[in-house]
């Protein structure tokens, strides 16, 4: 029997393998079949400088500029990036599309170092509204669980 040779490129996140988009009609060729996988990794990079991180900072700035001149909002990027590829879940995507987003329409804060004291409850009520309806889970607000922690 003559094996076929597929390369699909991607990335390990979390113990699992996320195909890059190019490559997904080779990805579903193989469902249902034994594979062997050979891994090859890029060599490890240096830690980005600070220039790096001011240039991501200052192109993400003007990409927001002109998609808001552009009347494009924070839906309709997700939906054309959703067309395009996969983006798995993270606290930190939760925090900065969800938490956040429900922070700024509440109370007009674009950081949660601005929220006062009360606030993230309330905040944390209209995420939790969403996540019932539209999600379908609810998580209760971890305060209890909190006190009952040690303090490192």
């Amino acid at each position: 029997m003559a094996k076929k040779k597929i390369e699909i490129a991607g990335h390990w996140r979390n113990g699992c393998f996320y195909a890059l988009k190019p490559y997904a009609e080779d990805y579903h060729k193989l469902e249902g079949k034994n594979v062997v996988m050979t891994c090859v990794t890029d060599a490890p990079d240096k830690v980005r400088t600070h220039q790096e991180r001011k240039s991501i900072e200052v192109y993400c700035k003007q990409c927001a500029d002109v998609c808001l001149d552009a009347g494009i909002d924070l839906k309709s990027l997700v939906m054309k990036l959703r067309a395009e590829t996969e983006i798995p879940m993270s606290q930190f995507l939760f925090k900065e599309v969800v938490f956040k987003g429900m922070a700024l329409l509440q109370f007009g804060v674009d950081s949660t170092t601005k929220l006062k004291s009360t606030e993230p409850y309330h905040v944390w009520e209209w995420c939790n509204a969403f996540t019932s309806k539209r999600l379908g889970f609810s998580i209760p607000w971890p305060e209890e669980k909190l006190k009952d922690e040690p303090k490192a």
